[in-house]
């Protein structure tokens, strides 16, 4: 057999490890040993991924797609610090499986086309050929990108999701009181900010002393760039897809001055050391909130990952939590969801239902997935409800209930119908948390009447107030009027 093929046999290799391998055993000059490599032919193959100094993994025919392969191309991925390497770090981060639109972010690839940068859809297509990732396009929350073994995002990480989208809302309060950038032009994750060619979490203008620059007598703003990672020690490899993007901007002529921050809990050492050279703000929670507000948010990642028990066993405490967290300047605005599924949970466990929040549910005929928001079930019936919850002076409209009745309502149809055990009354709700415009109530009115076989009821926020009334639940309509009033 072939040294080249020998050697690959044990494991994939990147050309520089096996070159230095064939000199070691044959004993000839490097050179020689690159255009042995060079002209190495089946079943020695390259990867069409291209490593950091024009290298390239070699392996042989039959590896692609067994453990050994992913486990040791990841390995050298990572190592070499390329973008596929980098994309598979973000990956492992977020527990394996994130939305396809945060991919951008995490990975650290371009978010725009670019002829300096790799292209995201690149990377993904790369890492897709070689088995090492897959789209999954059944996610009940849209296009998902999987690690290879994951399927979906785990409880934990859809909180952590939750929570890192309220946290920014904080940050994006306390940059505007520092007065480093304004409320009004500051975006966050949910809005897609970019900045260079790169996406991030949080993007907005400066007009900072020392960072605005001067063009034809015009004033040209800076700007403030930066990623949150919650619920994780932050390690110097956690953050090479953050450094690599940092790094591309500085390196960039025509860029305008910008500043960085990075939100995390907690960092190990090496990473602050890094950070700090490179110039970066540190925003922990504890140091921007204070130890108090930080820990209410660690609390709330975990009592919503258990959303379920809590309402069940100790809804005090979370109603106590919401509260708080409620109180903390700028959280309401990524709050409103997780209140507003919380207080239809908490009316239905008051009449004796059992809830689950953020149902996810698959149909065996078409495969089809959908999320009931809750779940609310008895012995003699269930109760699938979907909820909006709008902020104050917005209300629900027609184009939104279509989508509902249109795309969401079969699938929960065909799910009740295939479940083996299912109460004699099924019931589909639809709740707002301020109104219906004129078009949406003329729809209503046509759905009560056409659908018969099972009922679909529709309720607005003065209607759940008077639910919440009726049950004497004065602390849940203080919390929903501060948040949809």
């Amino acid at each position: 057999m072939d040294l080249i093929e020998s050697l690959l046999k044990a494991r994939p290799y990147r050309s520089s490890e096996l070159a230095e391998k064939i000199v070691e055993v044959e004993k000839i000059k490097p050179d020689a040993a690159r255009k042995r490599l060079s002209r190495a032919r089946s079943p020695v193959k390259r990867l069409k991924i291209n490593l950091p100094n024009k290298e390239k993994i070699f392996y042989l025919e039959g590896q692609l797609g067994s453990t050994l392969f992913a486990d040791t191309v990841t390995n050298i991925l990572i190592e070499t610090n390329s973008a596929a390497g980098r994309a598979l770090i973000g990956l492992k981060t977020v527990g394996g499986a994130l939305p396809l639109s945060l991919f951008p972010k995490t990975s650290g690839t371009s978010a725009l086309h670019s002829k300096k940068h790799l292209y995201f859809q690149k990377v993904l297509d790369q890492l897709s050929e070689i088995n090492l990732i897959h789209i999954n396009k059944e996610a009940v929350s849209g296009d998902l990108v999987c690690l290879h073994g994951h399927a979906d995002i785990t409880k934990k990480q859809d909180a952590i999701f939750t929570v890192e989208n309220i946290a920014l809302s904080i940050v994006k309060t306390w940059l505007s009181n520092l007065g480093i950038s304004s409320p009004n032009a500051i975006k966050i994750r949910e809005e897609g900010p970019t900045y260079g060619t790169f996406a991030w979490d949080i993007v907005g203008p400066s007009y900072l002393s020392g960072l605005v620059t001067f063009k034809k007598g015009q004033i040209q703003n800076a700007f403030v760039v930066g990623d949150i990672i919650l619920n994780k020690k932050i390690t110097i490899e956690i953050l090479a897809p953050f450094f690599y993007k940092l790094s591309s901007l500085k390196n960039q002529q025509k860029i305008r001055p910008f500043i960085t921050i990075i939100i995390a809990e907690s960092f190990e050492e090496e990473a602050l050391i890094e950070l700090r050279k490179k110039g970066v703000i540190i925003a922990m929670p504890k140091t921007i909130l204070g130890k108090e507000n930080a820990a209410l948010l660690r609390a709330l990642i975990e009592a919503i990952e258990k959303a379920d028990e809590v309402i069940r066993n100790n809804p005090e405490k979370f109603l106590e939590l919401l509260k708080k967290i409620n109180k903390i300047e700028g959280a309401a605005l990524n709050l409103r969801s997780v209140v507003f599924d919380f207080i239809i949970a908490r009316l239905y466990s008051l009449e004796g239902y059992q809830c689950e929040i953020r149902k996810k549910i698959i149909t065996k005929k078409n495969r089809d997935r959908a999320e009931i928001d809750v779940l609310a079930e008895r012995v003699e019936r269930i109760v699938c409800i979907e909820g909006k919850a709008m902020a104050p002076k917005n209300i629900v409209t027609k184009a939104e209930i279509e989508d509902w009745i249109e795309r969401v309502c079969p699938r929960v149809k065909q799910w009740l119908k295939e479940r083996e055990r299912t109460p004699a009354t099924k019931i589909l709700e639809f709740y707002s948390s301020t109104d219906y415009d004129q078009e949406a109530l003329t729809l209503i009115n046509e759905i009560k009447i056409n659908h018969k076989k099972i009922k679909i009821n529709f309720f607005n926020g003065k209607e759940i107030i008077e639910k919440l009334r009726a049950l004497n639940q004065n602390s849940l309509i203080s919390i929903y009027k501060e948040q949809f009033m």
